[in-house]
């Protein structure tokens, strides 16, 4: 499980990695050295979640799903 915080909505979401089937990050927009990424999770069930995210966030991420 990873928790996530969606800066843009103001929403927190626990996500269960082995639940998730794709994901997908797009870049959103840089403010100064931050820059934010729309990242979507596929779900096995076939739910779809987008969420916005910082660089921080994508980082700890990724180091989930190597970790998974």
């Amino acid at each position: 499980m990873i928790e996530f915080h969606d800066s843009i909505h103001s929403v927190d979401y626990m996500i269960d990695l082995k639940d998730i089937s794709n994901i997908e990050r797009r870049f959103r927009s840089s403010r100064g050295s931050e820059s934010n990424y729309d990242v979507i999770f596929t779900f096995k069930s076939g739910k779809v979640i987008e969420l916005t995210l910082s660089d921080a966030d994508v980082t700890r991420l990724s180091s989930a799903v190597e970790n998974t």
